[in-house]
């Protein structure tokens, strides 16, 4: 059951593909309702809160909606869904939940021939590679498939020597290098009834099996000096087992790599363009997640400041360039755990955490995906440095706070650096963060707003940036304000917020009417033409203040008598 508190805590975060609030005050109409339970279930599932403010400050205003105790069983006969419906007697009103599970995998949710999804608040029809990418899911495991016409005569074995290493250095069993190799791959599901699976062969694979029954799985590296050049200054195709060739991949992209080097004072330390486990990692994606079924090659497209991977086949069912960090769904599955054993992959999802933590350590653009289309995944790695004061101030804090960020908190850090709104779940971390000293609350009223500590702008030489971005405290503003007044005489309103630009107008109104009401201040007019100056208490006092003579006051003589003689 949903508790009042539970409320309490929704209504703190925003309406997504996941959640959405309504206020019907007094009802909600039956079709509206499957349309939107049609559109959740599609993308997942989520909950309707009834009762809701529509709009953010969000609060509980009660309602009258779904009295009907038959509504959960009329949805489940209209689209064969079992929805939830209970109603949470919150102090502030009636609130009603509808809990909306997820479509089943493999399956498109429709209402009457309409398949729905949420786009922004609304519910629209589903696009065809959106229902492409659902039916997908439906498909077997491609990767656990055996390949027609080959035998376990088509593997090598040196490839097949260095996964049995590899899996028993993992593992700790070092009877996996021992003995006949078919139980091995047996055991590891590399065979099925003795014959190699698609796994298999793009692992251990002889380079003839390779180009006769899967060259797609090839992996092609090309460099150029320019991004515009029609010709690639070398390329490398890569047809061997990918079990022999992972290392010389990064070979051939170390190659052309470079380093910009970093100063701190006496400290100096390489940053490479490209860095080793992030360049790995990547690979490992394509290789792990990549179609199949697709013809096309993987590509490795590197300039002296950038690597694009092209991997055929648009992201896993469900995954997008927006839920990367948070959705692992593997592509093909008994290929993700053979790489697992012998340990290439540590965990699924865990390449992608570390390409965007490394990129946030290392001040550089994030890992962008943004060219992503149905048939194929693009990874953009931007190899310049762009923030090293960022990368100075992570690295003054981790030596001395002895601090470890992971790839949430360098995503917060930076969001705060650019002053970007935070999320419900950052804002209540960065509370921990201020209080190790890595973040300090700036600006008052509506304007409060994290920023970097003051380390940040003083390793920066930037403290008056410091200094406006945190604001003055109430007292300090009462002083600027009055100060201005007396030098300026009646002002309007514009005119003292840009005395007090860290400060907003019902701040300011608020120390204006204390000023007013302790007989410092006064208002005059009203409306636009309302100005405040110094109050008549103020301006008597200054009148009757001794004024300074200009010159001193002249200095009479006393004059002599004169005697007169009769």
């Amino acid at each position: 059951m949903t508790t009042p508190a539970e409320i309490d805590q929704l209504l703190l975060g925003r309406e997504t593909e996941n959640l959405e609030f309504k206020h019907a005050a007094n009802s909600f109409d039956f079709d509206e309702l499957v349309k939107y339970c049609v559109a959740l279930a599609n993308e997942g599932g989520g909950r309707i809160l009834f009762g809701v403010s529509d709009k953010p400050p969000r609060r509980v205003l009660g309602s009258l909606a779904l009295r009907d105790p038959d509504t959960a069983f009329r949805i489940i006969q209209r689209i064969q869904l079992r929805v939830g419906i209970e109603e949470v007697q919150h102090p502030n009103g009636r609130v009603v939940v509808v809990s909306v599970p997820a479509r089943p995998a493999g399956q498109p949710l429709h209402d009457r021939g309409r398949y729905l999804v949420r786009v922004g608040e609304n519910v629209q029809p589903m696009l065809p590679e959106q229902m492409r990418r659902i039916f997908d899911e439906a498909v077997p495991d491609f990767s656990a498939s055996v390949v027609p016409g080959t035998s376990r005569f088509d593997l090598d074995e040196a490839a097949i020597q260095r996964f049995r290493e590899l899996w028993a250095r993992k593992s700790g069993r070092p009877e996996l290098t021992e003995g006949p190799w078919a139980p091995v791959l047996e055991d590891a599901e590399l065979l099925q009834a003795g014959l190699p699976t698609v796994t298999c062969l793009v692992l251990l694979g002889s380079a003839r099996a390779l180009d006769r029954f899967l060259p797609q799985a090839e992996i092609v590296h090309e460099y150029r000096d320019n991004p515009g050049d029609l010709t690639a200054a070398k390329r490398v195709e890569f047809r061997r087992p990918f079990i022999l060739e992972f290392d010389e991949i990064w070979q051939s992209i170390n190659a052309f790599n470079k380093e910009e080097l970093l100063e701190d004072g006496f400290f100096k330390w390489p940053v490479p363009t490209l860095r080793e486990r992030v360049v790995r990692e990547a690979v490992l994606n394509v290789v792990a997640h990549r179609d199949y079924r697709s013809h096309a090659s993987a590509f490795l497209r590197q300039t002296p400041t950038e690597l694009s991977i092209v991997s055929p086949g648009g992201f896993p069912p469900s995954v997008t360039a927006t839920n990367i960090l948070t959705k692992s769904v593997p592509r093909n599955r008994r290929l993700a755990e053979a790489l697992s054993r012998c340990g290439l992959v540590e965990r699924a999802g865990s390449g992608a955490d570390l390409m965007f933590a490394t990129a946030l350590s290392d001040g550089k653009a994030l890992p962008d995906y943004s060219g992503t289309t149905s048939d194929e995944v693009l990874l953009r790695l931007r190899g310049q440095v762009q923030n090293k004061d960022f990368i100075r101030f992570l690295e003054a804090i981790r030596k001395e706070r002895d601090l470890r960020f992971g790839v949430n908190d360098l995503l917060l850090l930076d969001s705060v650096a650019r002053n970007q709104t935070l999320s419900s779940e950052q804002r209540q971390r960065a509370d921990e963060l201020a209080a190790d000293g890595v973040l300090e609350a700036g600006g008052l009223g509506k304007k409060r707003r994290w920023m970097l500590a003051g380390r940040f702008y003083a390793l920066t030489k930037r403290t008056g940036e410091y200094t406006r971005r945190k604001g003055l405290a109430r007292g300090e503003h009462e002083l600027l304000l009055l100060k201005h007044l007396e030098r300026f005489g009646p002002s309007s309103m514009k005119d003292l917020q840009d005395v007090v630009p860290s400060s907003d107008r019902r701040s300011i109104l608020k120390i204006l009417n204390a000023l007013k009401a302790a007989g410092k201040v006064l208002l005059e007019g009203a409306k636009r033409g309302a100005k405040w100056r110094i109050s008549g208490q103020n301006e008597l006092k200054s009148a009757t203040k001794p004024q300074a003579s200009a010159s001193p006051p002249p200095v009479r003589r006393r004059q002599k008598s004169v005697k007169t003689h009769e």
